[in-house]
């Protein structure tokens, strides 16, 4: 067992003998019972919350990349824009031991039932989009700046009658745009229109 999980007890003349033995023998290490005996895991889990959103293989590419480097498997979750979907993995991830989450929240996540499921020490780290009262890390965007930035281009360009289409109004990320977008306008002295405002409660292509 030491010899197949390269423990440094064993030689490396012993390990690469025995590790050539199993797998003529057609072995296969068992790490679920390893986990078992272990209390760990080496999976991670990602939960996202719409793959129809083409940021996510961005994402999901660096975060790959960083789960296989760590000698670790990573285990996907497409929640739909579904509480359901994504309650249901959350649980489904903790019966298989896995050893943490990273979770792009689905509109509506209720963060006292996500903090019910995984129990308040679960490592959990929120991507892309954050919980409103903040209770768990996250790693976001700046997306008032960004689009305080993009405004700021039109304007410079020479353009006035400046129209906001923003979708999903119950995530962080769609406030925070908003967000930007009025303060920029009102920083240029442009005026609100209420006929060139459009917040879209879906985030999809077709909706916009």
């Amino acid at each position: 067992s030491m010899a197949l999980r390269d423990h440094p007890r064993i030689s490396e003349t012993k390990r690469q003998e025995i590790k050539q033995i199993a797998a003529q023998l057609g072995y296969i290490y068992n790490r679920q019972a390893a986990s078992l005996r272990s209390g760990t895991s080496d999976h991670i889990s990602i939960c996202v919350n719409d793959l129809h959103n083409p940021v996510f293989l961005e994402f999901l590419t660096a975060i790959e990349r960083e789960v296989r480097l760590s000698d670790k498997l990573m285990l996907l979750c497409n929640a739909h824009e579904d509480c359901e979907i994504q309650t249901s993995f959350i649980r489904r991830m903790l019966e298989q031991g896995s050893s943490g989450l990273l979770l792009s929240p689905v509109q509506g996540t209720c963060p006292d039932t996500l903090r019910e499921i995984v129990q308040g020490n679960f490592p959990t780290v929120c991507f892309s989009r954050r919980l409103e009262d903040e209770s768990f890390d996250s790693v976001v965007s700046d997306d008032t700046l960004g689009v305080g930035l993009a405004l700021d281009e039109l304007v410079n360009l020479g353009h006035r009658r400046i129209a906001w289409i923003g979708g999903g109004q119950a995530t962080s990320t769609a406030r925070a745009r908003y967000r930007g977008f009025e303060t920029a306008m009102n920083r240029h002295d442009l005026p609100l229109e209420r006929g060139r405002i459009e917040r879209i409660a879906e985030t999809s292509l077709e909706a916009g």
